[in-house]
């Protein structure tokens, strides 16, 4: 019998107990501190996979309410446009200066005027937008040089404060780069405000990642119903660019705390 034989390895059988007891003994608290351990890692995990969804859906909301910002001021800028006969660039300078962006809608650097000019328009355009105080004002379509301003029609950066984040920006054609002429035609057919695929920004010289929020302008008094309407009656653009890394950045004041769920 597999007793016997067990017995017959320890000459005295109570040796054989006392080997099992002891075993026992040192095994069990290992055992039970392992069993701790394992209810304890659950907690921590079921307690951080709470606090992560919780951040995500703290981050969640406040991007929501960011975008809806940046709309805003868009929409803001456009309304400047509607009630005004004309807006130099010196006025739109202040509006901007005013609005104080980089403390008020964080992650946009710069607000900008897009014009459409139509085909036959562009010699007459450059003029009075170099009699409005942009003495060296040029239409361009890259960074070549001399500066090619593409085809017709021109969907050209008239007005970029402040200035000093990219000076490339008053005078390109943005209908010459195809991410985004398609967000700025997309607003336009929609009315509403529309965001690029990533682009590439110029940033103190050096090229980042980043993307364009556009939001349509229409002539006041023309119809709007159909695509063909607000073709039409299409004004140009007020946008925003955003550097990508900026964009998140400060969203939430949990946003720098790390969580495990593992």
């Amino acid at each position: 019998m597999a007793t016997s034989r067990l017995v017959s390895a320890f000459p005295h059988g109570g040796s054989a107990w006392l080997i099992l007891t002891t075993l026992a003994a040192l095994v069990a608290p290992v055992a039970l501190t392992l069993y701790a351990w394992r209810i304890t890692s659950n907690n921590v995990a079921s307690h951080n996979q709470a606090a992560f969804n919780a951040l995500a859906l703290e981050s969640e909301t406040e991007l929501r309410h960011r975008l809806d910002s940046y709309e805003n001021a868009l929409l803001g800028a456009n309304a400047y446009f509607l009630g005004s006969d004309f807006v130099s660039s010196r006025e739109w300078q202040t509006y901007v200066r005013t609005l104080n962006i980089q403390q008020n809608f964080p992650g946009i650097d710069a607000l900008g005027y897009i014009e459409l000019v139509r085909d036959s328009g562009l010699d007459e355009y450059t003029q009075r937008v170099r009699k409005d105080g942009q003495s060296g004002f040029t239409v361009h379509g890259d960074t070549r040089v001399p500066p090619d301003p593409g085809k017709p029609p021109y969907y050209i950066v008239t007005y970029f404060e402040p200035v000093a984040v990219n000076r490339l920006a008053p005078g390109f054609n943005l209908a010459a780069e195809p991410d985004r002429r398609a967000a700025a035609e997309l607003a336009r057919d929609t009315g509403e405000p529309t965001v690029t695929r990533k682009v590439t920004l110029t940033r103190d010289g050096q090229h980042t990642a980043g993307f364009w929020l556009l939001h349509p302008m229409y002539w006041p008094g023309f119809p709007l119903g159909s695509v063909e309407d607000r073709r039409q009656a299409l004004r140009g653009w007020i946008f925003a660019p955003f550097v990508a890394r900026n964009f998140l950045h400060a969203l939430t004041p949990s946003q720098g705390d790390r969580k495990s769920v593992v």
